[in-house]
């Protein structure tokens, strides 16, 4: 379905460090290449030393036939396929802005121009989960990212917060997924700035503004 090589791979990761300030250095790209084959990342700390070997494919289940673990996130990325069809990458975003607003809790208000165009108006924040189970906490996430999608339409599901960890960015191929984490940071970042102008108060755009723009 979409082809993609270990050094493109290895690329989108360097290119996602170095524009979005990944300080934790630990985002994930799952490409879904054909029905039953997704390539992905094993499960490693982090990606200081990540290398090809680190970039494996697996089945729906995770299983590689080299037998390596895939990273546990990978349960989220099958929630997001599952539930959006169209989409072909899912990236999980640990920078610096994604991980704080995450953290927050809160959706990332729909307050410029450019966030509507690009994302379609409000990004929301997944529950938290309650982790009652914490060996089934990948799981427990891709139950809450699933009623996240369902929450809003579909094809405006460019992108989430998962609450109190990181940022999931989707795409329908890779270069898209790369480009909306960019922006995604970007955002996140200045809607953060305006927090701390404001005194934590945003203006959000009006409705019938966002819905003439997603038009556009």
């Amino acid at each position: 379905m979409f082809a993609v090589t270990k050094e493109q791979l290895l690329d989108a990761y360097r290119l996602i460090k170095n524009q979005t300030v990944d300080i934790v250095n630990n985002s994930m790209i799952t490409v879904k290449a054909e029905e039953n084959c997704f390539w992905t990342r094993e499960d490693i700390k982090n990606n200081n030393c990540l290398c090809e070997e680190n970039l494996i494919s697996v089945n729906k289940e995770g299983q590689n036939s080299e037998g390596k673990t895939v990273d546990g996130r990978f349960t989220i990325d099958q929630a997001v396929f599952e539930m959006l069809p169209d989409i072909h990458c899912v990236i999980h975003l640990s920078s610096r802005y994604c991980s704080v607003w995450a953290q927050s809790g809160s959706n990332l208000p729909p307050i410029s121009y450019q966030q509507i165009q690009e994302f379609g108006g409000e990004i929301v924040c997944t529950e938290l989960p309650m982790h009652r189970d914490g060996s089934q906490w990948q799981q427990e996430i891709a139950g809450k990212v699933k009623e996240a999608i369902e929450s809003r339409e579909a094809d405006q599901m460019r992108a989430l917060f998962i609450n109190k960890y990181e940022a999931l960015v989707f795409g329908a191929d890779l270069n898209e997924a790369i480009e909306r984490a960019i922006l995604l940071e970007e955002f996140a970042y200045q809607t953060y700035l305006v927090g701390v102008e404001n005194a934590g108060e945003y203006t959000y755009l009006p409705y019938n503004l966002i819905e003439a723009v997603r038009q556009e």
